[in-house]
């Protein structure tokens, strides 16, 4: 999912090739659908409808065909029999609801039904030139064109039984393909391969590749649908139940007043809950940024549109980044504003707060690497990760924070990168580990599928290069220990949760070496009076002793002492170099 998406590519002959591939997809399908279509028993019926193109293309020709594809990939690779539905007269495959679905496909006899979105059908070409051995005397070689094609597919699955929803899967397919002699278009709607037919195309492949993933993915969502079996007879139908009102999702129109703290609740978490808690942030602060500078309905100038649009607005009473539309179909995408591009090496970190929003699609986190890119889902019920090499991996979310339970409250995301492997945190739980990424990033965005009604929301974005993942080890010839993870709500001294993973570190230094007595320095930036800065300081230093204490170290190991804003170890000009200047640093004492 590399780029802004616009319109569904097909071949110039007024989708010659598609044609072609939907009636070799529609032959297929019926050959595989068994005889007969009244009611069963043994496998559960898959309705698919004809796929909305969320491209811009408006190409239902593409749509059509998809739809018959994962028709017959379910048929053919799995246990469950995929039916085609009929859409109702009238009715329009963008602009179908959950509840008209449901109803087709009670209507029609099948026990799942599943609305399809293309949401991307990208490519790129890249020129360049190649020499073959000569023959004859005469010296080959010529032109290479390169293609990429990226296809990103949704699948929405509904019981129609009870109308309930039982999963969204979303998949990737991406390909390549190469050319020599001959020119490549990747003006989407004007692909000309050289004659080679669209299935054989990078496009076609990237197709092809995500109407596999995501019928596996739907496959493997069985358990999920065994309460939704079919009988010998098909059941009563019951009536489908109301849509939900919209819920109050921090329309961008909604303006709060601003609150004396821009720090979320973290879903109210106590923090005691933490106790557990081992992540740690990078001991150099990359990027910062909170929202709390930038005007209610503007767009924050330290980041970078990529695609869609983008606004600040009071969400809960805190400034939070809303990205409010997808562009032409594709992803609402937003990049921190960096200098150097590639400023990630690992270790390093990256914290935020996210404010799920019911009803909405999930939120992302694109990984930029010179290989491709990967991304890392945020959903109602998991986290996927996604590389660029097609490596796929998912977690389920903990039960107290699964399903409807996520949406509408503000949750601490913290990812920690080591090497190649990531480490995902949602509040107080380490949710997700990936080993291994297939990839190094060296960038990210954030972004998704959004609206206005349905925004993705979140602040208190922190990028930090160092460190991370485990203080243990780290030797103490050094004076002193400065950490940037004990963070305070705004121009207080109550310690934040997410502050438990460095506690718990520095307890546990302590603990294995019982002769050590440190002296905790609080430092803060220059927001505020110096005199108004020293005072908070040391109450924030002494919060810290207290905090310790009450974990089980001794208090006569521990001094305290704020020096305010006099000992800067960055410019207070950026919200970088205030972020690395407000921190906790804990002193050797001989």
């Amino acid at each position: 999912m590399t780029n802004q998406q616009d319109c569904l590519p097909r071949p110039q002959s007024q989708s010659t090739a598609l044609t072609l591939m939907a009636t070799l997809l529609a032959l297929s399908a019926l050959l595989l659908l068994p005889l007969g279509a009244g009611a069963q028993s043994g496998p559960l019926r898959i309705g698919v409808l004809p796929f909305a193109d969320n491209t811009g293309s408006g190409s239902g020709n593409v749509a059509g065909s998809v739809s018959l594809a994962v028709q017959a990939e379910i048929a053919h690779s799995t246990q469950l029999m995929g039916v085609v539905l009929t859409l109702d007269a009238g009715l329009n495959p963008n602009n179908l609801d959950p509840t008209k679905a449901i109803a087709m496909g009670r209507a029609q006899g099948v026990d799942v039904v599943m609305i399809g979105t293309i949401l991307e059908a990208t490519s790129q070409s890249s020129s360049g030139s190649t020499n073959l051995p000569s023959f004859g005397g005469i010296s080959l070689g010529g032109s290479k064109q390169t293609t990429k094609a990226t296809v990103t597919l949704q699948a929405d699955l509904y019981s129609t039984s009870n109308g309930q929803k039982i999963d969204s899967i979303r998949q990737t397919g991406n390909a390549s393909q190469n050319h020599v002699g001959t020119d490549v278009s990747t003006n989407l709607g004007n692909i000309n391969t050289g004659g080679a037919s669209f299935d054989n195309s990078a496009m076609g492949k990237a197709f092809h590749s995500a109407v596999s993933a995501l019928v596996k993915r739907i496959n493997s969502e069985q358990g999920q649908m065994t309460h939704y079996s079919p009988s010998e007879t098909a059941p009563a139908a019951p009536a489908p139940p109301a849509p939900a009102p919209a819920p109050a999702a921090v329309p961008a129109a909604a303006v709060a007043p601003a609150p004396a703290s821009t720090a979320p609740a973290a879903a109210s978490v106590p923090i005691t809950a933490y106790q557990n808690y081992d992540f740690t942030p990078g001991d150099t602060i990359l990027f910062a940024d909170d929202f709390s500078a930038v005007q209610d309905g503007e767009f924050p100038d330290r980041w970078e549109l990529v695609n869609g649009q983008g606004v600040v607005n009071n969400t809960k009473g805190i400034p939070a980044f809303l990205l409010t539309d997808a562009s032409n179909g594709g992803y609402a995408r937003v990049a921190p504003r960096l200098t150097n591009k590639s400023y990630l090496s690992a270790p390093y970190t990256i914290e935020f707060d996210l404010y799920p929003v019911s009803g909405a699609y999930p939120t992302m986190l694109f990984f930029e690497s010179p290989n491709g890119e990967g991304y890392l889902n945020f959903s109602h019920d998991g986290l996927e990760y996604h590389s660029a090499d097609d490596k796929t991996l998912d977690a389920d979310l903990p039960a107290s924070m699964a399903g409807s339970a996520i949406f509408d409250t503000w949750r601490h995301v913290a990812v920690a990168f080591k090497g190649t492997q990531m480490k995902v945190y949602i509040d107080q739980f380490r949710v997700f580990v990936v080993p291994d990424m297939h990839m190094t990033p060296t960038s990210v965005q954030w972004g998704g599928m959004a609206s206005s009604d349905h925004p993705l929301a979140f602040t208190n974005v922190r990028i930090a290069s160092g460190g991370g993942m485990n203080m243990i080890g780290q030797t103490f010839t050094d004076a002193k220990i400065v950490t940037h993870g004990i963070n305070f709500d705004v121009d207080k001294a109550i310690i934040r949760p997410e502050s438990m993973g460095t506690l718990n570190q520095i307890k546990r230094i302590l603990t294995q070496n019982p002769g050590l007595r440190f002296e905790i320095d609080g430092h803060t930036d220059n927001s505020g009076t110096p005199a108004h800065n020293l005072t908070l300081s040391q109450q924030r230093a002494d919060a810290v002793k207290a905090q310790l204490v009450e974990m089980g170290i001794d208090g006569s190991r521990l001094t305290t002492k704020g020096f305010g804003d006099t000992k800067p170890i960055a410019p207070n000009s950026t919200p970088d170099g205030k972020a690395n200047n407000r921190r906790v640093e804990f002193v050797r004492i001989k």
